[in-house]
């Protein structure tokens, strides 16, 4: 390639003729070294190849295009190649990351006795995002049969660990017999068998599955019997071939005059994702019934997704319906999209397209009842019995990764329980408007148990719609702060009462709490002694052990349905 050097370090070549008829070459560097040995025309090496994969497999024959000669002369040769890192080599010719350690490679060719044997062997392989360990290859071609192993110790293909997967396949004449096995495929998929045959048959390849099983997360699937594929120039037929696991299913079959292929899911468990989000704070479930389909599947056009996910639920609350339609035209580099969800509110629509090409999104929301209690999917254990709906629109651009938010919408009828403060607060109709990376609420009013109003600065924080929080600021001349027992909080409860400033800051995930507070009339707070120092100027209030209330908390000593969630951080000043 143009501005690209292969070095070889040191480079020494070699070459003897023995009674005109012998011949070796011996090349050595600093990468490796080779050696070739036996009776032969290095011009000739490629033309015995070539030939001897024409006589015996004459199908595969027609498919390679080569204008070469027939060796005029009788070619023998064994050759042995030993890379200690062929990485350099094999990404010369290729832009991936690539990586070759401890290659070793030998075998020979008998063009005359119609013979040729290939071993390969390397302890470690990588070549773009699939990376393997302990790599052996063996080939063998004796008089029209063929036969071949691969064994992979283990690998990755990009984050997903692989197991050891034993691949077998004997050529006789057009015909390939193969078979596959592996304990497990991306920590989901374990014990898969495959076996089958591929022939050609006029001018398509024929593909039968003898066997094909699996399991998925302790269920098991199987092909069914009598399945067929057929491939060829412009044409595919897909006949009987059903995955199923006697209540799920994966089908494929031929549409649009064997142009296109279409797969229908039936069934399916979207748990199986959280395999891949692998998030403990963000399991999905729900019943996946969709069709995805390629009109033309050589000419790359008319991709389309239309699915349904039923009985949706997110860290076990249901949300209901989910309809997601999508479309597009490889060669037009967009894709429109159109998702949908219902029962859980009265409708959300979320309708627009995505660039392949700029990674940009352009898009447009509109929320119309939507329940208020999903925030407790986010702030588990420091909120509960929320209620309300939001109402609203938002525009959407800009590259996925750091997306442009403009709109406007309310909250109507909300209600909450802070369970570290042990108060309850309401709102009728909070107005809010969204802006990149913010949600403000500022001018909305909250209302407590006695009817006394906060106003409210500020809203939600989030990066891209991950990784929400807060930063909002309540004040009130009069409001109550907290509403505790001893059981929620030993170190100090009661009642506060009076004029506040109240911060709430940062992720969901770790809250921070700042309170400035007078106290007013009616407040009752409780700050237990348990010992004084003879200095009258200092005293000390125990701070509760952190293992002890939770060893409470678990056992049921201490009330957890109203108990704090333990990712929270109060910092209280209050003027008595």
């Amino acid at each position: 390639r143009e501005n690209d050097t292969l070095d070889f370090g040191h480079l020494a070549i070699a070459s003897t003729l023995s009674n005109q008829v012998q011949r070796s070459i011996f090349v050595d560097s600093d990468v490796g070294n080779a050696e070739i040995t036996g009776e032969y025309n290095l011009s000739e090496l490629p033309d015995a190849a070539i030939a001897m994969i024409k006589l015996n497999f004459p199908s595969l024959g027609k498919k390679i295009k080569y204008t070469g000669n027939i060796p005029a002369n009788e070619v023998i040769a064994n050759f042995e190649v030993n890379l200690i890192d062929g990485g350099d080599v094999l990404s010369f010719f290729t832009s991936k990351e690539a990586k070759l350690e401890d290659i070793s490679m030998k075998g020979s060719i008998d063009y005359r006795q119609n013979d040729f044997k290939f071993d390969l062997n390397t302890a470690d392989a990588l070549y773009d995002q699939f990376h393997t360990y302990g790599l052996n290859v063996n080939f063998d071609i004796e008089e029209s049969k063929g036969h071949f192993e691969a064994k992979v110790d283990s690998g990755y293909l990009k984050q997903f660990p692989l197991a050891a997967v034993d691949i077998e396949g004997n050529l006789e004449r057009d015909t390939l017999y193969f078979g596959v096995t592996t304990q497990e495929i991306l920590d989901s998929i374990s014990n898969v068998i495959v076996s089958g045959r591929v022939f050609p048959e006029d001018s398509v390849f024929v593909a039968n599955f003898s066997q094909l099983q699996f399991d998925l997360l302790g269920d098991k699937w199987r092909l069914l019997d009598q399945n067929e594929a057929s491939v060829g120039n412009n044409y595919i037929n897909v006949e009987n071939f059903v995955l199923s696991d006697n209540y799920r299913s994966i089908k494929l079959k031929s549409i649009n005059n064997n142009k296109g292929i279409e797969t229908e899911l039936k069934e399916i468990q979207l748990f199986l994702v959280n395999k891949w989000i692998n998030k403990d704070d963000f399991i999905l479930n729900g019943d996946v019934n969709a069709t995805i389909a390629f009109e033309d599947i050589f000419k790359l056009s008319g991709l389309y997704v239309k699915s349904k996910i039923e009985n949706m639920m997110v860290n076990e609350q249901p949300m209901g319906t989910v309809t997601i339609d999508a479309e597009t035209d490889l060669k037009a580099k967009s894709i429109g999209f159109d998702v949908t969800l219902d029962h859980y509110s009265e409708d959300v629509n979320l309708n627009g397209t995505y660039s392949l090409l700029t990674k940009d999104v352009e898009a447009d929301l509109v929320v119309s009842g939507f329940k208020l209690l999903f925030l407790e999917n986010f702030l588990k254990g420091n909120i509960e019995n929320t209620q309300g709906t939001v109402y609203g629109k938002m525009h959407i651009d800009g590259p996925i990764y750091d997306m442009n938010t403009t709109g406007r919408g309310e909250v109507r009828d909300g209600f909450t329980r802070v369970n570290y403060l042990g108060t309850e607060y309401s709102f009728e109709e909070a107005k809010f408007k969204i802006s990149k990376g913010f949600i403000d609420f500022t001018g909305g009013y909250l209302r407590d148990t006695r009817e006394q109003l906060a106003l409210v600065k500020g809203g939600l924080t989030h990066d891209n719609f991950r990784n929400l929080g807060l930063d909002v600021n309540i004040s009130s001349e009069k409001f109550i702060l907290i509403d505790t027992d001893e059981k929620i909080n030993p170190s100090y409860y009661g009642l506060g009462l009076g004029e506040a400033n109240v911060d709430f800051l940062g992720p969901f995930s770790n809250m921070t709490i700042k309170i400035q507070a007078t106290t007013g009339k009616d407040t009752r707070m409780t700050l237990p002694v348990v010992y004084v120092n003879s200095t009258r100027d200092q005293s000390f209030i125990p701070i509760v052990d952190r293992e002890k209330f939770l060893e409470g908390y678990k056992s049921d000593k201490v009330d957890n349905k109203k108990s704090t969630y333990v990712g929270l951080e109060l910092e209280m000043n209050l003027t008595v």
